[in-house]
């Protein structure tokens, strides 16, 4: 033992002495009692996480990142891959939810004004649906921009689930999210996925 070790033990016995003359030495011995039962437990908490660690690192373990592409989801998504890559675990893939959709003004009809006069809508709004259009599309620009970081970092695929008009509930919205996260069997993420 150390100097170190010395000088901790004198203020220990000093402390123990004095806690005895407030508390009475059986309240300390039930405390010491108490306390060398926790030295069992640390060693199976150790054991404990060294078996978690393996298995979060095994070859036949899979999970994903999962993020938001606004805001700082995406750089949060970095630094937790980075913390993992540290730890020896490797994500699949990462999954980016509620993304903006993709629109492309392009497929919209060659009649727009007709179809929207049709449904009662007044002249002006074709060009305010154009400006929407052209808003959505420059969001989703930014976001698949700063998607692209994890890209130059990662190897693993990104996969964009677009925001769906309501939340995710029930089995009919459970199928929908399924259709962008799997192929058609089931088995593999779909070729949309940048890789």
């Amino acid at each position: 033992r150390g100097l170190a070790g010395r000088v901790f033990e004198r203020g220990a016995s000093f402390v123990i002495k004095q806690l005895s003359r407030f508390t009475g030495t059986a309240i300390l011995e039930d405390l010491a009692e108490l306390l060398s039962g926790f030295q069992g437990m640390f060693e199976g908490f150790r054991e404990r996480a060294g078996a978690v660690q393996a298995r979060l690192s095994a070859d036949d373990t899979s999970f994903v990142v999962l993020s938001a592409p606004r805001g700082g989801g995406v750089a949060a998504a970095n630094r937790f891959a980075e913390i993992l890559d540290g730890a020896g675990v490797h994500p699949r893939a990462f999954v980016i939810n509620r993304a903006t959709p993709a629109l492309a003004l392009s497929d919209a009809p060659a009649g727009i004004e007709d179809e929207v006069r049709k449904a009662g809508g007044a002249a002006g709004q074709t060009d305010r649906l154009r400006r929407l259009a052209e808003l959505v599309a420059r969001e989703r620009a930014e976001e698949e921009a700063r998607v692209a970081e994890l890209a130059e970092r990662w190897s693993y695929p990104r996969l964009m689930i677009p925001e769906f008009p309501r939340e995710v509930h029930g089995l009919h919205c459970l199928n929908a999210l399924r259709a962008h996260l799997v192929d058609t069997d089931g088995t593999n993420v779909p070729a949309a996925v940048s890789s």
